[in-house]
């Protein structure tokens, strides 16, 4: 990599010598001298660590900048459905991006673009394919409940309603008292938890709601195949949670799971069984995973 490719991604991210230097864990001087070019031949070690630095911020930087102009479009429009694939794909066009996922979308003639008033003014050719992310990649980003990862591919979903919240912490604390009210081991969470599956190990997502029973299944940023999961809808979740959230949760071994459609007014639960049900939020609805014995009224989370 050439020094000025390391200035400009500097430069491009308005970083300092100092903020780059407690980024990356390096002496300031060593740092400064660097970017000056009083050092003309650094270590490869050093050079490697300010890349991968840059790289981290300028992944960080481009989701950022993605959620903002979602964020603007969907206040712009407020009478519209905002449907994430097509505000996705005009994005893209705009700034003439590749197919990669967000946090590493560019332009194909400026690898470190990291904004929109970066983009290139000339067209680009169709990229040719999908750059898939690891979970570890994934990890490597800033920390989000806005950001999941399915099968490799990055989701990034708008910030939920004050009425997604007050239904998801009330239908939480319903669950938990059950819980604690028979001392049972099955553990609540919808804190932003992470949830992961062992036949899809790039996936790594963030339901509204899950209930794992056994303990050695927790770690302590996620938790193996949850056997109740619940999905509140959100216009930018919405879609995702009737079909490949759906899917993937049932294809997993998901014992339960349950979608509250807070639009329709209604729930509709399916089991590892194949047993699907279709209720409205007045109805008392049974748990599967405790033989019917819990019951809850989603009238009563609102």
């Amino acid at each position: 990599m050439e020094l000025s490719d390391l200035k400009r991604r500097k430069n491009n991210l308005k970083l300092t010598v100092g903020q780059l230097s407690m980024l990356a864990d390096l002496p300031v001087g060593t740092v400064s001298k660097i970017m000056t070019g009083e050092t003309q031949n650094p270590s490869y070690l050093t050079v490697d660590i300010l890349d991968k630095t840059l790289a981290r911020e300028e992944a960080r930087a481009r989701v950022e900048a993605f959620r903002n102009a979602m964020m603007k479009y969907i206040k712009e429009h407020p009478d519209e459905e905002f449907i994430y694939e097509d505000f996705e794909k005009k994005y893209r066009e705009e700034h003439r991006l590749n197919r990669k996922a967000i946090p590493f979308a560019t332009p194909d003639n400026d690898p470190y673009w990291i904004s929109g008033s970066l983009a290139l003014e000339a067209p680009q050719e169709k990229p040719k394919e999908d750059h898939h992310i690891s979970y570890e990649e994934y990890c490597s980003l800033p920390e989000s409940s806005l950001t999941e990862l399915i099968d490799g591919h990055m989701i990034v979903n708008q910030p939920p309603s004050y009425a997604h919240q007050n239904v998801v912490m009330n239908l939480g604390d319903e669950i938990k008292s059950y819980i604690r009210k028979n001392s049972g081991d099955c553990r609540m969470f919808n804190v932003g938890f992470g949830a992961r599956f062992y036949d899809t190990p790039d996936t790594c997502l963030i339901p509204d709601i899950m209930v794992v029973c056994e303990p050695d299944r927790i770690t302590d940023y996620y938790v193996w195949d949850p056997d109740w999961i619940i999905e509140v809808t959100s216009p930018s979740t919405r879609r995702r949670d009737y079909g490949e959230k759906r899917s993937l949760y049932i294809q997993a071994g998901v014992r339960e799971y349950w979608i509250v459609d807070l639009e329709k007014s209604k729930v509709i639960t399916w089991t590892r069984d194949d047993d699907i049900n279709l209720y409205g939020f007045g109805d008392d609805i049974p748990v599967h995973i405790y033989d019917d014995k819990l019951k809850i009224k989603i009238e009563d989370c609102l």
